[in-house]
């Protein structure tokens, strides 16, 4: 009897260590089938888009998104965020803006597919000079010369008149006009001073070389001479080479020399206050007259 109580004994002691056993290893292997990756997030740049690729070179993404949780399981709050791989392969067009005297130029350059822009190759502001003067705002090249920029000037925006004459640099005023011209085939230049109200017309043929033909006549009264345009200077008193006036005005010569010489002294002024440095940079000693600054 005791041999059967013993034996029993040990079957049902033997029986409660394998249940333990079993339901240890259940909770092991429900514990395991419940490990799930966590979903991410993905977003979308034009820009290219710093690597966020892992050691072994495969990308975040790549790598958490295979087992992810159903679409209505929420995220984990620390789960990092990867970003996308997608690129935009820029094909840009260009746009210029070319420099000019006043403002700097730049190249304007952008995607044609997703209209990333961005400013490059930008360039000083500057004149554009031609062969004399610059071609956008007429100022003068300094380095250059004065006298065939003057020429040059005129032949590129001077109107042209029937008599061959190119016409620029009109002055007007209640008293008097002035007017600098140049004649088509002769590269010399030519300034007109007329007082309709006085009958008084002063004109002056100016070349390259220092030499300077004065004209100057008083109603019928007419005196001309040639003199050096670096010898001329303010309120000297003008000889006549020639000098005509007819037996009904019979004016005195040397009247009529001082009133030319009075003539010249604020043509020269006018011209360079009026005409010449306001459109061009330039005074009348640039030409030669260098008694007049």
């Amino acid at each position: 009897m005791k041999r059967i109580i013993s034996a029993l004994l040990i079957a049902i002691l033997s029986f409660s260590a394998a249940g333990c056993g079993s339901e240890k290893d259940l909770s092991s292997n429900g514990s395991s089938s419940l490990k799930t990756s966590v979903p991410v997030s993905s977003t979308a740049s034009d820009e290219s888009v710093p690597d966020g690729s892992s050691e072994n070179g495969s990308s975040f993404e790549e790598k958490h998104t295979e087992n992810s949780l159903p679409p209505s399981s929420s995220p984990s709050p620390s789960a990092p965020q990867s970003q996308t791989s997608s690129v935009c392969n820029h094909t840009f067009s260009k746009k210029v803006t070319a420099a000019t005297c006043t403002a700097g130029g730049f190249t304007e350059y952008t995607c044609t597919k997703c209209g990333y822009s961005y400013i490059g190759d930008k360039t000083p502001a500057a004149h554009d000079y031609g062969k004399y003067f610059c071609l956008n705002c007429g100022k003068v090249d300094l380095q250059a010369d004065k006298y065939w920029a003057l020429i040059s000037w005129v032949d590129t925006y001077g109107e042209l008149s029937g008599n061959g004459w190119f016409s620029i640099f009109p002055y007007e005023s209640a008293e008097y006009s002035i007017i600098v011209d140049i004649y088509s085939y002769e590269k010399y230049f030519y300034i007109d001073y007329t007082d309709s109200k006085n009958d008084i017309d002063c004109w002056f043929y100016i070349s390259e070389d220092d030499i300077c033909s004065v004209h100057y006549s008083n109603g019928k009264t007419y005196g001309k001479f040639d003199i050096g345009k670096s010898t001329l200077y303010k309120g000297m008193k003008v000889k006549f080479d020639d000098f005509f006036t007819p037996e009904t005005e019979n004016k005195d010569k040397n009247v009529i020399a001082e009133e030319c010489s009075k003539c010249i002294d604020n043509l020269m002024l006018h011209i360079e206050k009026d005409i010449l440095y306001p459109k061009l940079g330039l005074k009348m000693s640039d030409f030669g007259f260098v008694n007049y600054k």
